[in-house]
């Protein structure tokens, strides 16, 4: 199975649109991430999501407003990724929309922990510095991709300087016609000149 550095859990109603924002800019720096979806059927944990946050190294938690009271039920789906992922020793870190959403007396007594782990803020304006922070908390650095091969970039560069010769020689021969083109209008307005003044010297030489 795929392993992941990042799990994300949320709340979808309250933080869908953080969370998808933070994955994807990890996912820009490198980084391999599963988002979880507020799809799950009360109670359950689907086997997919069991998997993912076996396999993940990082936990993050997007804390919106709601987090409190949604907690607090014994079916969310949230509290019962925390509760896996705390069994399964996970780092977990908290990243907060609200830092007034969870006060420590407020939640459930198995989850009072949680609210002594040290978080982040949630910034909008500032995606790249939490990943940046979250990076540095969990230890992980983005994959580094290999770049492509040596003869994909001979090919390329040959496609290139080939390009390059087409235009040029298209340039020279548009240039080319340019001129021609030049010079016949040329000939044709000194022909019409031509015309017009035999046509006047016939004049002169009738009215004689």
């Amino acid at each position: 199975m795929k392993k992941y550095d990042f799990f994300i859990s949320h709340h979808q109603s309250d933080s869908g649109a953080e969370a998808s924002l933070l994955a994807e800019t990890l996912r820009n720096r490198g980084f391999t991430v599963f988002l979880d979806v507020d799809t799950h059927h009360a109670g359950d944990l689907t086997e997919i999501t069991r998997d993912a946050l076996s396999v993940s190294k990082a936990v993050v938690v997007i804390v919106g407003r709601t987090f409190g009271k949604r907690v607090d039920a014994g079916s969310d789906w949230v509290r019962r990724e925390l509760d896996l992922a705390k069994k399964l020793d996970k780092r977990i870190v908290p990243v907060y929309l609200d830092r007034e959403a969870i006060q420590p007396n407020e939640l459930p007594d198995d989850l009072r922990w949680f609210a002594s782990q040290r978080g982040l803020n949630y910034d909008r304006a500032r995606v790249t510095t939490l990943v940046e922070e979250l990076s540095e908390a969990f230890r992980l650095h983005p994959r580094v991709t290999q770049g492509p091969g040596l003869s994909f970039l001979i090919v390329m560069v040959a496609i290139a300087i080939a390009l390059g010769l087409s235009i040029s020689y298209s340039q020279s021969k548009d240039g080319e016609l340019s001129i021609e083109r030049t010079k016949r209008e040329a000939a044709e307005k000194r022909i019409g000149e031509l015309k017009d003044e035999i046509a006047e010297l016939k004049k002169q030489l009738l009215s004689k």
